[in-house]
């Protein structure tokens, strides 16, 4: 049987087959890979239950009765990954049942295909030890205030071949107790946060392997974002990192407020009401009379000069990690942190 550790997985040319229980995917699974699993969560949950009340060999040939259907879909998708020229690489839980399966049975019908040792567990084991290694990365955190563009600058850098990490869209959550609008919602398990966040690491030093030391640019963040929290020598990177302040026009930071977070959003109220306690009573009626009378540019003024409050004090606080404040328009300020990164060699060390 073909193994493949996984430090060894080529992350640009490679395709993840996770073959655990949707429930299981759901939870968490290696950024990037595609689902297919043996049993659905009935399925797995019967198995388990006959395992231990029959013993593991009945508990087998149960999987294989129920799992049977599957591997004609199975062998379907891996073979039209292979025409893609991709290295196949199956996982399950610890590299063990079903993973083993799908690779013996691939591989006697010619489907070139490797199994993942440890498994989705090896897999943990090494991303939350990448998580803590201070060895290899650096960041820069863009700070400033809400409505800067900080993520657009982060997009425009990612464009333009700079290692950068967005922690929000890992977390599919801004941050504020708005920060569900910009996502309409969706949620992030702590596990695939994590895992999506590694990816980006571990995917820039296999690509830059002859690097020793990567620098990424971020966005300045609190240790939560929505429910996702950064492991803690990890967060203390981004905390202290070189900071760069960036600033809008107030004029223009209202404007895209209004279009990231608009007032008409169904979570929108349901995010004000949340403040009432933080804004004070008088505040927040007011803010709650501008939202009923659909006077937003009145509302995102007022909210913006809330949140300036808060934002001056957290930048205040990293005054001595501040390495350049720029403003003006999106395009000058990403030029100006162009031209920052050329003059100070800063991507690796």
């Amino acid at each position: 049987m073909n193994e493949i550790f996984i430090e060894n997985i080529d992350w640009e040319n490679s395709i993840l087959v996770d073959t655990r229980s949707p429930a299981e995917f759901e939870t968490g699974h290696i950024d990037g890979a595609i689902s297919l699993p043996i049993l659905d969560n009935d399925q797995r949950a019967k198995v388990g239950v006959c395992y231990k009340k029959h013993g593991q060999e009945k508990a087998i040939e149960l999987g294989l009765q129920l799992a049977g259907g599957r591997f004609l879909d199975i062998y379907q998708t891996l073979k039209k990954i292979e025409k893609q020229n991709k290295i196949i690489v199956i996982y399950c839980a610890r590299g063990g049942m079903r993973s083993g399966t799908v690779v013996s049975l691939m591989s006697s019908l010619k489907v070139n295909c490797f199994i993942l040792v440890g498994g989705y567990k090896t897999y943990r084991n090494y991303i939350l030890s990448l998580l803590e290694d201070e060895d290899f990365y650096n960041f820069i955190a863009i700070n400033g205030y809400t409505g800067s563009g900080k993520t657009e600058i982060l997009k425009m850098l990612e464009k333009d071949n700079i290692l950068t990490i967005d922690f929000e869209a890992k977390a599919t959550h801004a941050g504020s107790v708005f920060g569900k609008i910009p996502f309409n919602g969706d949620k992030t398990t702590q596990q695939q946060f994590e895992n999506r966040v590694a990816s980006e690491l571990y995917k820039a030093r296999y690509k830059y392997s002859d690097k020793k030391k990567l620098t990424f640019f971020v966005e300045a963040e609190s240790r939560k974002i929505g429910d996702n929290v950064f492991t803690k020598n990890f967060y203390e990177k981004i905390k202290n990192a070189p900071t760069i302040v960036i600033d809008l026009p107030f004029e223009e930071r209202i404007k895209r407020i209004l279009e990231e977070y608009p007032p008409t959003h169904p979570f929108f109220k349901e995010a004000l009401i949340q403040l009432r306690e933080l804004l004070g009573g008088e505040l927040f009626k007011k803010l709650l009379n501008y939202y009923e009378l659909e006077d937003y540019d009145s509302l995102i003024t007022e909210l913006l000069k809330y949140y300036d409050k808060k934002y001056a004090h957290s930048i205040d606080s990293k005054k001595e990690q501040i390495v350049a404040k720029y403003s003006g328009s999106i395009e000058e300020i990403f030029n100006s942190i162009k031209k920052f990164i050329d003059n100070n060699n800063l991507l690796f060390d």
